[in-house]
């Protein structure tokens, strides 16, 4: 069986890429291996999400809401998919939006990485909120803070900066030019860069797979891609049950015409 952090990262990569019912099917799989777990059976939820089963996750997340290390998330997560729905319950936003504004100043650190996590999967008016709470979440790390390092990292690559307006590229057509399009893409990448390097660069933090993933990325967006795939390699060497490391693989030697070797 893969581990809680294969498993989250894994969930992570198809949330990304808008798989909802991948990450369904990820969560269920791994929660045969561990029945009930709070924090598998949230992001299943979130799969729901991403597929528009608005009323369907809600009525999830509602069972799941008492769970201390997942509650702040389902709110936040609760909200969301009421704001999405077709008829938004608005006594029930603003309930929830109470219990967020209540909760959110005694969730501890899990619970903080959690809601951050999701703020930045989601995308939305929202995930500007991711940074912040990961922030916090670091200052209250009782270790080494690998995760809220890692998850600030990703949020560099994958959120909106406050007040950007320009369109996001959203990996379709052309690949984006070395370290992205602006000035501002550009110094949020090599920020980005920062934050995985802080994780990768340390001994007991060099097999992180969110922050292998992460400097994936980062290479792949500075346009070098021996450095990703050496990150690549690491991947399926140290986390061998991470199936997306081979596709990402394959599209990285298609891009750069290596046909053979992608086959």
């Amino acid at each position: 069986a893969m581990s809680g952090d294969d498993v989250q990262a894994l969930v992570n990569y198809y949330a990304r890429a808008g798989y909802g019912r991948h990450v369904q099917t990820v969560c269920g799989e791994a929660l045969r291996s561990r029945p009930g777990d709070p924090t598998l059976s949230f992001w299943r939820a979130f799969g729901l999400i991403l597929e528009g089963s608005y009323s369907e996750a809600i009525a999830q997340l509602e069972s799941l809401m008492e769970r201390r290390e997942i509650s702040l998330a389902c709110v936040a997560a609760s909200i969301h998919a009421h704001k999405m729905a077709r008829i938004v319950d608005e006594e029930s936003v603003d309930a929830l939006e109470d219990r967020m504004h209540r909760e959110e100043g005694d969730a501890n650190e899990r619970a903080l990485l959690a809601c951050a996590n999701f703020y930045a999967l989601a995308g939305g008016p929202d995930s500007w909120r991711a940074r912040g709470m990961a922030e916090r979440a670091l200052r209250m790390a009782r270790g080494d803070g690998f995760d809220a390092k890692t998850l600030l990292g990703w949020i560099e690559l994958t959120t909106e900066a406050a007040g950007d307006d320009d369109d996001d590229d959203l990996g379709l057509g052309a690949p984006p030019t070395p370290g992205g399009t602006t000035e501002n893409d550009r110094a949020r990448t090599q920020k980005a860069k920062r934050w995985f390097d802080d994780v990768l660069d340390t001994e007991e933090g060099e097999g992180h797979l969110e922050a292998l993933m992460g400097r994936v990325k980062v290479m792949e967006r500075l346009g070098q891609v021996a450095g990703a795939l050496d990150a690549l390699n690491r991947v399926a060497v140290i986390h061998p049950s991470f199936g997306p490391a081979v596709a990402e693989k394959a599209k990285m030697r298609v891009r750069v015409g290596d046909w053979d070797a992608a086959l």
